[in-house]
């Protein structure tokens, strides 16, 4: 039996426990405090993968057991944090190429629970009406260890206003983020392997120039990407073919570095062979649909 397979069994069967406990009681709360370090082992366990088939069968009942387990402790910042980046990662790797709906559907929950997240800050709001200064100011107050909340809130914003464009507020809103990110690159750059950079990155190669996209910013920032994790993680290679290599129209570069990603060494980086693995799929769609975009 896989580790997948072992870990899922294990919560489920805390699950039922669960609910014969009673999900009002302190000690039911308390086993789901306690959850941490099977839900790590569990993340880890699919971080290392090697078969995405097996991932996807296993993601929506996990998912629906961490929205369980926030039933009974609906203010465990981890088990938020950790739900909001399930959803996010559900949705990027298994549902948006095939059905942009349901996708933003996914990532509306990933905003949803980071923000949740957020709130022990009582001030903290990305309300439209909150003005760019006082926004900061709130933004200064956020710790080193709530970097994953805000990652993961501006990871699902992005692709909401990608996918689902709020013309009336769009540009205070990415603002917001550009703000939002220039704090997490403050407190933590390496998160993710150098995936602020690549927000960021992203944030510049998409929007046009009128509106703050920067070619030469995009650059800098998936290039720190790639230099944080030693061109290991090639996730970011994808994003740098796929928004930068378009945006200005380099066809070159989008195929060599797609069949670099495809051609890289299997286990390159073993803490990240699932992401690896998804990495080198979507480049091959990618290069199958090469129209699309040149």
């Amino acid at each position: 039996m896989t580790i997948i397979k072992k870990t899922t069994t294990f919560i489920f069967l805390a699950t039922i426990a669960i609910i014969f406990v009673g999900c009002e009681s302190t000690r039911t709360r308390m086993v789901v405090d306690g959850m941490g370090t099977f839900l790590e082992n569990m993340k880890i366990a699919i971080n290392k993968a090697d078969d995405i088939e097996l991932v996807r069968e296993s993601m929506p009942t996990g998912l629906l057991q961490l929205e369980g387990f926030l039933e009974i402790s609906p203010h465990n910042d981890d088990l938020l944090v950790r739900t909001s980046e399930g959803y996010y990662s559900y949705a990027f790797v298994f549902i948006e190429d095939n059905d942009k709906d349901r996708a933003i559907k996914f990532y509306r929950k990933s905003k949803k629970y980071a923000l949740r997240a957020l709130k022990r800050h009582k001030s903290f709001s990305i309300d439209p009406a909150i003005t760019e200064e006082k926004f900061k100011k709130i933004l200064k107050k956020i710790k080193k260890y709530e970097v994953p909340a805000l990652f993961f809130l501006c990871s699902s914003w992005m692709k909401l206003l990608e996918l689902n464009p709020q013309a009336n507020t769009l540009s205070i809103e990415l603002s917001q983020i550009e703000t939002i990110l220039d704090r997490i690159l403050i407190l933590d750059e390496n998160f993710q392997y150098g995936g602020p950079h690549v927000l960021l990155a992203g944030l510049y190669s998409t929007l046009p120039q009128n509106m703050g996209g920067n070619p030469e910013q995009a650059k800098f920032h998936f290039d720190e990407a790639i230099d944080i994790s030693d061109g290991k993680y090639l996730l970011w290679q994808l994003m740098l073919a796929r928004y930068y290599a378009v945006q200005v129209k380099d066809k070159q570069l989008f195929t060599s570095t797609l069949n670099d990603i495809i051609s890289a060494p299997d286990n390159l980086l073993p803490q990240a062979n699932f992401s690896n693995l998804v990495a080198k799929q979507k480049a091959q769609a990618l290069l199958d649909n090469i129209k699309s975009y040149f």
